[in-house]
């Protein structure tokens, strides 16, 4: 599951390709508007709210795939998409506000799917 969830991540840029992250507040950052507040808005561009449909879409696509193949516990499948995916938009929230650097959030996609799907007890 790890290997198909970050398959269908677009490659990010590598680390010298991107500006430093500045800590900002989502009205300064216009990523963060989109995440937080524009997405939520009425009148948004068709494009996007498709884009956020198809987003929605290949991860609960990825859950039932999963559950399909008894990777993960058969439970509702629009339930554990929306807290896997609550957990990995932390993670960009928290990279786009400079709280975690780029090169750790990217690094550390694999290892947050590997909890998510084994938890967190020891083995």
């Amino acid at each position: 599951m790890t290997s198909s969830l970050i398959a269908a991540i677009p490659a990010a840029p590598s680390s010298a390709d991107r500006p430093p992250v500045k800590a900002a507040s989502p009205s300064e950052m216009p990523a963060l508007e989109l995440m937080y507040t524009r997405k939520r808005d009425p009148d948004i561009p068709e494009q996007l709210a498709d884009a956020i449909a198809r987003t929605k879409e290949t991860f609960f696509r990825l859950i039932t795939d999963a559950q399909e193949r008894g990777e993960i516990v058969p439970d509702d499948p629009e339930r554990i998409a929306l807290l896997a995916g609550a957990a990995l938009h932390g993670v960009a929230g928290f990279t786009a506000t400079g709280h975690l650097p780029p090169e750790t959030a990217l690094t550390g996609v694999d290892e947050l799917v590997h909890h998510l799907l084994h938890g967190l007890r020891p083995r």
